[in-house]
């Protein structure tokens, strides 16, 4: 279960932090809105992201314990790390 919570933070940083999705739905819907639009947390955030899609996978599997919530919060902590980890590898293989 643990390797599986580190991919859905894998996922979760590559989505909010890397993609740049959530700066695209800002713009897309500041301009269609006509003033300046910003996500709140927890959907711009992806230690908040990871912290609640972690909990409520942990609530799914049945597996609510004080470790695996432990885990959990290990996992969003390390959020900024492991996007810093994605650029590097990216940068890496770019030059």
């Amino acid at each position: 279960m643990l390797i599986k919570l580190f991919y859905l933070t894998l996922i979760t940083v590559f989505i909010v932090d890397i993609s740049g999705i959530i700066e695209s739905i800002e713009n897309f819907l500041s301009k269609i809105l006509k003033g300046k639009v910003r996500i709140k947390k927890p959907f711009s955030c992806s230690l908040c992201m990871t912290w609640w899609l972690g909990l409520a996978y942990i609530i799914y599997l049945n597996q609510f314990s004080l470790i695996n919530i432990c885990a959990v919060a290990l996992f969003a902590y390390l959020t900024i790390v492991i996007s810093s980890v994605l650029v590097f590898f990216r940068e890496l293989m770019l030059s």
